[in-house]
């Protein structure tokens, strides 16, 4: 039997990914910055196949591309150090292959930080200008630790030329994916997406509407398209702005509709008391009593 927990785990770090770059999407095209973008970009290196960046983005006036590796604390629990060596791997390997600089970013969900405890203070450590650290060791000797455990992503690769490396990674926290508020379906990170989105409504003059078609809605179609882009490696950027104009003229199209009452919420309240029934006796499944309203 498959274990059920380790599935869990994958979906979690999966779900974990595709959202945090949706966010990191919409945050770069709303102010006109983003050229082009791929999730779960696949790539060959001379000396490994089959690698993959979880994000990749190319900004306009921007001669750089920006890669990132997005991990959650699930992803590290079973083998630290050979996680975080893939991580290492992947973005040098892709650096490599495409020939110039990239700025390389590793993104990590707030649980994550405990579980990389073992290196994570060296590597800090590394990227600081100290010349010990609080236990009193010299930069050479944690440097030589570090390269002792990952330096082999590359065996061409000096301790002094990994250690310079890792200078040039740019570790993020990224927001939090738990839920643990009864009143919010959403967690912080869902919570940005929202906003990002929301971000759009206002800048378009069209956030009345969020009653009939909620931001988080138009979220989960967004999402959609970014898997499909996915699974069939196409570049994301035209195809998620189709999909959100489309999701913005329905909108539009919502706002400029007349109610004969003005109050939306009551109106949609009456409407499911009317309708409920129907759509019970269609599913033989009761519904709860309470009919949920979503405010602006």
């Amino acid at each position: 039997m498959p274990d059920l927990h380790s599935i869990n785990k994958s979906r979690i770090g999966s779900s974990y990914q595709y959202k945090f770059s949706l966010f990191l999407i919409l945050k770069n095209l709303i102010d006109g910055k983003l050229e082009e973008a791929h999730v779960d970009f696949p790539f060959e290196h001379e000396t490994v196949k089959s690698l993959s960046l979880d994000l990749k983005l190319k900004l306009i006036q921007d001669t750089g591309l920006y890669i990132y590796e997005i991990k959650t604390g699930d992803d590290f629990k079973d083998s630290q150090t050979e996680e975080l060596k893939k991580v290492f791997r992947n973005l040098y390997y892709f650096e490599k292959t495409h020939g110039s600089p990239t700025n390389k970013n590793i993104v990590f969900s707030p649980n994550t930080t405990t579980c990389l405890m073992q290196h994570w203070n060296d590597i800090l450590f590394i990227q600081s200008r100290k010349r010990r650290n609080n236990r009193g060791e010299t930069r050479q000797s944690v440097q030589q630790r570090l390269f002792g455990v990952f330096g082999v992503i590359d065996s061409g690769l000096s301790s002094e030329q990994f250690s310079n490396y890792l200078k040039m990674l740019n570790f993020q926290e990224g927001p939090d994916y738990s839920n643990d508020r009864p009143n919010d379906d959403l967690t912080d990170l869902e919570d940005g997406i929202k906003s990002e989105i929301d971000n759009f409504c206002a800048k378009l003059e069209i956030q009345s509407t969020e009653t009939e078609l909620p931001s988080w809605s138009i979220a989960t179609e967004l999402l959609d398209v970014l898997n499909k882009c996915a699974e069939n490696n196409q570049e994301v950027v035209v195809k998620l702005s189709n999909k959100l104009f489309e999701s913005l003229c329905r909108r539009r199209l919502i706002q400029e509709a007349t109610y004969t009452d003005g109050d939306k919420g009551r109106v949609l309240r009456d409407l499911k008391q009317g309708f409920k029934k129907q759509f019970v006796d269609l599913i033989k499944i009761n519904l709860e009593d309470t009919i949920t309203i979503t405010h602006e």
